[in-house]
């Protein structure tokens, strides 16, 4: 999987793991932009 792919993919609570933030901030932050989040529930 090239690296564009992975980071298309990235799972949002790895991505708060490596920044040392609350997943829910990203969630904020990404809400309205192109890209596409979906929730577990």
């Amino acid at each position: 999987m090239e690296e564009s792919e992975y980071m298309a993919k990235m799972r949002v609570h790895e991505l708060a793991k490596e920044l040392e933030i609350k997943s829910q901030e990203i969630i904020d932050s990404l809400s309205g932009t192109e890209y596409e989040i979906k929730s577990a529930s």
